[in-house]
């Protein structure tokens, strides 16, 4: 790893000016970090609004021994992972 450095004399208004360069694209990719977040955040919250909807109505009971009993369980399952996972990105606010 080479590392060059410069030992030009550079203004007062020079140094300045980077640095406020440097902390504008800071604060550009800190932004767009955020937006990437809320971005994650609402596709988390819209996959356990679609996993809650597609449990059986009205809270029914599993079947035991019914063909369906294993779609049941499964549909459960799913939604009590995408609520975690929901409820783990508000927890990290």
């Amino acid at each position: 790893m080479n590392t060059d450095l410069s030992t030009d004399i550079r203004t007062t208004a020079e140094v300045e000016a980077n640095k406020a360069a440097r902390q504008e694209d800071r604060v550009e990719a800190r932004n767009a970090k955020a937006a990437g977040r809320s971005a994650k955040e609402d596709a988390v919250w819209e996959r356990q609004r679609r996993d809650i909807a597609r449990l059986p109505e009205g809270g029914e009971p599993i079947t035991i021994g019914h063909h369906s009993e294993g779609r049941h369980r499964a549909a459960i399952a799913r939604a009590d992972r995408s609520m975690r996972a929901a409820s783990a990105y508000e927890e990290a606010k």
